[in-house]
């Protein structure tokens, strides 16, 4: 009778635990020895020592340690730690809301009445910026573009610049690649010491992020800047605007930017 009540009491008194560790792993066995900086986990025939930093959940369950001990982490069950938490990636891509920093490498092709005709013709010229941004989630952004360009103006070198305030919308949000659609206004200027014109104007452009890190990105955009110059910002001789000046401008750029 008493060699009966300890088959019973060996069958359905025999304590194991489910370690979850940081890294999505999972180990089942019996704790045998602990301390503040690690625990002993016997796994059937061997010891498993497991650093406590390492460790995010012990969770205790009546049932045999069944070896081998580390398995992968569960796809979905109700008691279970969830599978997203489990799974995720050490690097997966930045998520949810927070400032970041960058800057912009451009290319601008200034277009309308600066073609010659009009008023002089203005090269194609190369450009650089800073970016800062704030994130409200995956998908939707904000953020102020600063910076200019240099070109080539029939002999003189002028100056295009830009303080723009944009949003962006990202689609694929899970994806380490990300189309973005963005949008917003911008103040320019244009021209050299002796002559500067002044306005404001549209941006519309897409591209894409591409995630290098958990929260580095690279990014590749074409913008469309449509800019009406409407003043006079600076100029030697006494001058009066007659009329708008179209100064259309595409961008192509290339950027970097860093999340906190």
């Amino acid at each position: 009778m008493a060699g009966v009540f300890l088959l019973v009491f060996s069958a359905t008194g025999v304590f194991a635990e489910t370690i979850y560790l940081k890294d999505g792993k999972v180990v089942r066995g019996k704790i045998v020895k602990e301390d503040e900086s690690a625990v002993m986990v016997e796994l059937g025939d061997s010891w498993q020592r497991i650093e406590r930093s390492t460790i995010e959940l012990i969770k205790q369950d009546e049932a045999t340690p069944v070896p081998p001990a580390v398995q992968t982490a569960p796809t979905a069950s109700g008691s279970d730690k969830p599978a997203a938490q489990a799974s995720a990636p050490a690097s997966a891509p930045q998520d949810g809301s927070g400032f970041y920093l960058g800057f912009w490498l451009s290319n601008n092709r200034v277009e309308g009445d600066f073609d010659g005709t009009n008023m002089p013709k203005v090269d194609s010229g190369g450009g650089s910026g800073f970016i800062i941004g704030y994130s409200f989630n995956r998908q939707l952004g904000m953020e102020i573009d600063w910076g200019g360009s240099t070109h080539d103006a029939e002999g003189s070198e002028i100056t295009v610049g830009e303080l723009s305030l944009n949003l962006k919308y990202s689609f694929l949000p899970k994806q380490t690649a990300r189309p973005f659609l963005v949008g917003g206004i911008g103040a320019f200027v244009l021209g050299d010491d002796s002559l500067t014109f002044g306005g404001t104007g549209y941006n519309l452009g897409a591209g894409v992020d591409f995630w290098v890190g958990e929260k580095a990105t690279l990014g590749l955009a074409v913008i469309r800047k449509i800019i009406t110059y409407d003043e006079i910002v600076k100029s030697d001789t006494p001058l009066v605007l007659v009329g708008d000046i179209n100064g259309d401008m595409t961008s192509i750029r290339f950027d970097f930017t860093y999340h906190f």
